[in-house]
């Protein structure tokens, strides 16, 4: 009886293990630079969440080795309205497009944007499919972008090269 107690004891383990290791190495956020003003003090990161469940939380977003932007606001689109690259990240009635505080929003699963875009182009998207993207606004050109996030859990850290 021991025995068999022992061996779940360290089945359990090791599959807990195993699950911790496999998400920490296959990271769920997807990102990539979508859009930027000339002077390179805007960006546009597109964002996702390619797993098959479990929602990404967005915790914070660091420019030009860990500074905090003057201004970050998550979009959320779809794929029929697209993005935008602006500095103005107010909610209007007749938009289509919102800005949120990264903090109060989820990145749902299935919310690849290439993804997205092969919809688009085939002709299969809807206004129920989901578009992200991280709006980023500084004073200087931003170089580089880290997004720091929670998956099921684990903390996870994304750090894109602008150049």
């Amino acid at each position: 009886m021991n025995k068999k107690v022992l061996v779940t004891v360290a089945l359990v383990i090791l599959l807990l293990a195993g699950s911790y290791t496999y998400l920490k190495v296959n990271p769920r956020l997807v990102a990539t630079q979508t859009g930027y003003t000339t002077d390179r003090q805007i960006q546009v990161i597109g964002v996702g969440n390619k797993g098959l469940f479990g929602d990404i939380q967005i915790k914070e977003v660091l420019i030009n080795n860990n500074v905090v932007p003057s201004n970050a606001k998550l979009q959320i689109s779809n794929p029929l309205v697209g993005l935008t690259v602006t500095d103005r990240f107010f909610n209007e009635e007749q938009s289509t497009i919102l800005f949120e505080d990264f903090h109060s929003v989820s990145l749902q699963t299935g919310t690849v944007p290439s993804d997205q875009i092969v919809k688009l182009r085939e002709g299969t998207a809807t206004e129920e499919d989901i578009l992200y993207a991280i709006s980023i606004v500084h004073d200087n050109p931003i170089e580089e972008v880290t997004i720091k996030y929670h998956h099921l859990g684990i903390s996870h850290k994304k750090t894109l090269s602008l150049h």
